[in-house]
């Protein structure tokens, strides 16, 4: 879901070369741990989606736990990797080196998703956890306000998460916002605040929208800034090109991850 974001920043550590050390641009290890906080992100988004992705809005909560754990045996492989029981409102996950949707690789550990306040549109789902995910540690702390119109779910998001990246970086993710998703078509807007070795890297995203096997649309974009005030901004094009912004107004195009190739 938000790994397309994870990739670009990452590639964006090359970028920085349009500005030296010291100049007002973010450094690599800056671009780095927004990456990786937003790779962290995208998991609990994925495991929040699959969660809700069979509960439907005339359920009683116990129904929608157990609507979710039939769900989620038939969403991740191999066959078998997974176990998922009901309790009450409650959904517990078991994971054992699944592969599931929305990029979730090698996915080990154990999640819970709580339903409540059904809503005649939605629900609001509470996700907590311990996982491995793609090499890195992942504990989800989430809530989500989702609603399900025409084929398209929207999730409000409040973050309150942490996790230990493949570098051994351990960060700490807060904020909010709103994704949307409709099996093809993923969205984003609003802001995280990791926190990581001591110091914090401030997150915003506006208007992205990316589809399966296409580069993100025209109008999206991206700021992060530091504690020192230091900054570096991203704007999408609808092509494989982005424009990237350093902290002194100097501007570069950076080829992006995606399309066909993605």
């Amino acid at each position: 879901m938000m790994k397309p974001l994870a990739a670009t920043l990452l590639t964006l550590a090359a970028a920085l070369a349009l500005s030296a050390c010291g100049n007002g641009s973010l450094d690599d290890d800056d671009v780095s741990t927004s990456a990786e906080a937003i790779e962290g992100t995208s998991d609990t988004n994925a495991l929040m989606a699959v969660s809700a992705e069979a509960a439907a809005t005339t359920m009683a909560p116990e129904g929608a736990a157990v609507a979710s754990a039939q769900s989620a045996r038939a969403q991740f492989s191999p066959a078998g990797c997974v176990v998922a029981t009901q309790q009450g409102a409650t959904v517990n996950y078991t994971f054992n080196n699944c592969t599931g949707p929305y990029g979730l690789v090698n996915l080990s550990g154990t999640a819970s998703a709580t339903f409540s306040n059904r809503t005649p549109t939605g629900w609001t789902v509470t996700l907590t956890g311990s996982l491995m995910a793609n090499q890195a540690q992942l504990r989800p702390n989430a809530t989500a306000q989702i609603s399900y119109a025409n084929g398209t779910r929207t999730a409000n998001v409040t973050l309150m998460g942490s996790g230990t990246s493949r570098r051994g970086v351990a960060y700490q993710n807060t904020g909010s916002y709103t994704s949307t998703w409709d099996g093809s078509c993923f969205g984003l807007n609003g802001s995280l605040t990791a926190n990581a070795n001591g110091a914090s890297v401030s997150i915003a995203v506006n208007n992205y929208r990316r589809c399966r096997g296409q580069c993100p649309e025209a109008g999206g974009s991206i700021a992060l800034s530091n504690s020192n005030g230091d900054a570096l901004s991203i704007a999408y094009s609808g092509s494989a090109t982005a424009q990237v912004t350093g902290g002194r107004g100097v501007t570069r195009s950076v080829r992006l991850y995606c399309g066909g190739a993605s």
